[in-house]
Formats: C-alpha cells, sequence, structure tokens
C-alpha cells in the first residue's frame, strides 16, 4: 500500500513554535480510545494490512475496533432510532385532528397552506401525505403520470407529410419578410419548401400543387390549428344532424384528393 508524503511547514512545527500540531496536540490525539493506529501500529497488528483487505478474505473491520465496542462500534448509535428533528406525536395529533376537522376535503398541498395560513403551522405536504396514508387514506398518492414514447415513423415516403409555415426573416434583411412554406416528408425528412409573402389558403393550395407534382400524390397532411388549415367557425344544425365539421377551402381541397 503506497504512501502520499507531503513536505509542508504547515505540517511540521518550526523552531517559533508556529504550524502543525503541537506537542499536546499529539499526546491528545493518542491518548483517544478510539483513534485510528498509526501506519506502524497498523502493520503490527494481526500480521500486517489484513485488515484492510478487498479481496474479503480478511476482516474488513479495523483492529483498534475493538477499543469502542467491536463492530457495533462501527455503526452509529442512532441508526434504528427516532429522528432527534421529529414531530412531536403530540404535536403530530394535534395537527391531524385540525386538519381532519377544517380541511378533510383538502389535498395535502393546499391543507398545509391552509394550516399555515389560518392556524399557523408550518409543515411539508410531503409530511402531511405521509401521516393521512399512515392511517389508511390512500387517495392522495400521487397518480403516476402516463409515459409518453415517440412515436415510430412511418415506413414509407409519403405517408404522412408535415405542413409548417415558418415566420422569420430568411433573407436575412435582403429583402422583405416572408413566410416559409415548408413540407417534411415523415420517413425520409424529405423538406420541400417555397417563400410566399404571407401564410393564407393561395400559398398553401400553390406549395401542395408544386410538391405533389415534384413528389408525387400524398396520403396525408398534418398542419397545425392555423385558420388556413382548420376553420374556426361552429358547426351548424345541419351539420350537427349529419355529423360533420366545419371545413376551410384548404380542408374541402385535401378532401376532394382523398388526402386526410
Amino acid at each position: 500500500m503506497s504512501s502520499l508524503l507531503i513536505d509542508s511547514p504547515l505540517l511540521e512545527g518550526g523552531e517559533d513554535g508556529q504550524g502543525g500540531h503541537g506537542d499536546d496536540e499529539c499526546e491528545r490525539v493518542a491518548a483517544s480510545p478510539c483513534a485510528p493506529p498509526t501506519a506502524g501500529e497498523a502493520d503490527d497488528a494481526e500480521g500486517g494490512r489484513g485488515d484492510v483487505a478487498v479481496d474479503g478474505s480478511a476482516d474488513p473491520a479495523p483492529a483498534w475496533a475493538g477499543e469502542c465496542g467491536g463492530r457495533p462500534g462501527l455503526v452509529h448509535r442512532g441508526r434504528g432510532k427516532p429522528s432527534n428533528r421529529r414531530i412531536l406525536e403530540k404535536r403530530k395529533k394535534k395537527v391531524l385532528a385540525l386538519y381532519e376537522e377544517r380541511y378533510g376535503d383538502f389535498g395535502p398541498t393546499l391543507g398545509v397552506e391552509k394550516l399555515a395560513e389560518r392556524d399557523g403551522i408550518t409543515l411539508s405536504a410531503e409530511t402531511l401525505r405521509g401521516w393521512r396514508m399512515a392511517t389508511g387514506v390512500t387517495h392522495f398518492r400521487r397518480r403516476s403520470r402516463p409515459h409518453r414514447a415517440w412515436r415510430a415513423w412511418k415506413a414509407h415516403v409519403g405517408e404522412l407529410v408535415q405542413l409548417e409555415g415558418a415566420h422569420h426573416d430568411g433573407l436575412k434583411g435582403r429583402g422583405p419578410c416572408c413566410v416559409l412554406m415548408a413540407y417534411i416528408d415523415d420517413a425520409s425528412s424529405r423538406v420541400f419548401a417555397r417563400f410566399y409573402e404571407y401564410e393564407g389558403t393561395v400559398p398553401a393550395m400553390d406549395s401542395l400543387g408544386r410538391d405533389i407534382k415534384q413528389y408525387g400524390i400524398l396520403l396525408a397532411v398534418y398542419t397545425d390549428k392555423h385558420t388556413t388549415y382548420k376553420s374556426p367557425a361552429q358547426p351548424t344544425v345541419d351539420e350537427q344532424l349529419a355529423g360533420e365539421k366545419p371545413q376551410s377551402q384548404f380542408e374541402r381541397s385535401l378532401a376532394e384528393l382523398g388526402l386526410s
């Protein structure tokens, strides 16, 4: 086992008595019953350094642990005992009784807010939740959120194309601000894009026609809720009876082409 030697005036007392440990300090540390042995004492104890072997073949407890009560002396004496910072049982019963009386239909988070605001009692929501669950009330348990996984990409080109209108200064000040109408294929990430003066019905239909001419007909187009793509109108009585929803001009064009 290698040793690290540090040559520093802070570790040795100088002639003026400054720095390092004084003789009294060294005697006090050496006299401690639970002080770790020095390097020489450890080498002589039980035939060398077997007490610190890492292969499990020797006793992992230091030889000097016997002076502190053997193996139990290595364990903190507070282990398995109630915390010194715990809330007293009397106070716990008082808080639970007050909670049941005034805020029984509140959740733990709102309950502790009201206890602090109206009654001057401060504690964490998790503490109150644990107390309630210990009494058998389980509806305050945190609900697990549904797992959200990435959707698998489509297997074939043209199955799904995302249409997006990007309002950015694409010309970097070298011309008027335009809207980039982009078509991104879900399977191949292929992009077809064209600049237009605005995002509306005419640019949407023109860009869709150009994309179809270059790459062929699509199966489905995914858009956002822009009024160009989704009608904000409320359904009429006839549409409600027919089970239909209001459509924008772009939606009607997609329906005529058989696109969803």
